[in-house]
């Protein structure tokens, strides 16, 4: 196993099963987000992210993007920011604004940027299904820009996705 494929392995075990209730998913979806930067951080950028006061989503988010910001997965980086305002909305508001929304431009940002998705789904499948689709291909996304690697030889930096190294033996380069 790999980082991203532990990351996608949490993802499953607490992202309610599709047909839960899309507030849910919104919740639970925005936590993995904020628990994929609050691990970045704590690793990367940060020390003791934990500890009072407590690190909260928005400098996670905004530390986690400069720090390994790729224009090629902006798009990624957006949809984060609107799963963030669109869980705000839900955890202190009991009738969100402009809430069906800031939801659908979710779902059609993500569905535009991983075109596979819609084939996934039937139409006639809940709202809340194409969200929670939507929030694993922001996960998804997030993980892969966080979890490369960086090794320096003969003092030049060389990038590694952390998925270049399944089964294979990890060792400092010499």
């Amino acid at each position: 196993m790999n980082a991203v494929s532990d990351d996608i392995q949490l993802f499953n075990d607490h992202m309610p099963p599709l047909g839960s209730d899309e507030a849910l998913m919104v919740l639970k979806g925005h936590l993995l987000v904020e628990q994929l930067l609050r691990a970045f951080c704590t690793k990367h950028v940060f020390v003791d992210v934990d500890e009072p006061p407590r690190v909260q989503f928005f400098t996670l988010y905004w530390a986690a993007r400069a720090a390994c910001y790729d224009e090629s997965i902006g798009w990624a980086w957006r949809a984060a920011n609107q799963l963030n305002s669109i869980r705000n909305d839900l955890a202190h508001q009991l009738t969100p604004k402009a809430h069906e929304r800031k939801v659908e431009a979710l779902i059609d940002v993500v569905f535009e940027h991983r075109p596979m998705f819609k084939s996934l789904l039937k139409a006639d499948q809940p709202r809340g299904n194409r969200v929670a689709l939507a929030i694993f291909g922001i996960y998804d996304e997030i993980s892969r820009a966080l979890n490369v690697e960086v090794f320096t030889h003969e003092g030049e930096e060389t990038f590694f996705d952390a998925g270049d190294f399944i089964d294979l033996p990890l060792s400092d380069p010499p």
